[in-house]
Order: structure tokens, then C-alpha cells, then sequence
């Protein structure tokens, strides 16, 4: 289940890379906790987030809660970036608004079979 998780959150992933901008960046994208520059970040969610979830960290070898908090966060971020960009994510047919009905979808049957 993690592989297909992970498979997933290859489009947040992509969105992301794409919104921050590295060229100012003295970590060049590397998230450093400890440090100041990255505390007070614009970027900060996105560096986080690709600093524990980029495809050379092994998701594999997180747990499924670890892996689901993951892919929720993603979600919230897609699905705010939409709404802040004026998309009604539920009848929007743009890539973000899709991703996040599917991610939403995806999500719900999961936390079903989990219940049963």
C-alpha cells in the first residue's frame, strides 16, 4: 500500500519542487531545521515536506502511519493551493483539483479497509 501511497505523491512532490524558489536559497532546498534562514523560510512547509518525503528518502521503510500523515499533508497543501487560486476543487477539472478528488478518494477507501 505504501508503494501505491508513494506513487501518489509524486504530483505534491513535482508541485512543490515547482513553486520554491532555490536560486535564494543557502541550503539549496535542503531543509535544516536548526537554522534560523530556514525558520523564517517562505518555503518552509515545501522544504520540510521534500526534505522527509523526496524520492531519494525511503518512504519504503517508513510506517504507514508516518507514510499517511505524509500523504495527507500533501493533500492539504494541493487542495490549498487551489483554493487559493480560486478553484472550486470540487468541479475544477485543472491537474491539482483532479489530484486532490483522487487523493481525497484514494485516502477515504483506504481508512474503510483500515475499519473493517
Amino acid at each position: 500500500m505504501n508503494e501505491t501511497i508513494i506513487e501518489i505523491l509524486s504530483y505534491p512532490r513535482a508541485l512543490m519542487h515547482q513553486y520554491i524558489e532555490l536560486e535564494d536559497c543557502a541550503h539549496a532546498g535542503h531543509y535544516a531545521a536548526k537554522e534560523k534562514e530556514c525558520q523564517r523560510c517562505d518555503y518552509e512547509f515545501e522544504c520540510q515536506w521534500l526534505f522527509g518525503n523526496d524520492e531519494c528518502v525511503a518512504l519504503e521503510q517508513k510506517s504507514s502511519e508516518a507514510v499517511a500523515c505524509s500523504f495527507e499533508s500533501a493533500i492539504a497543501y494541493v487542495e490549498g493551493m487551489s483554493i487559493l487560486n480560486g478553484h472550486d476543487t470540487h468541479r475544477c477539472t485543472c491537474d491539482n483539483c483532479t489530484w486532490t478528488r483522487d487523493a481525497l478518494l484514494f485516502i477515504g477507501e483506504l481508512k474503510c479497509r483500515q475499519m473493517r
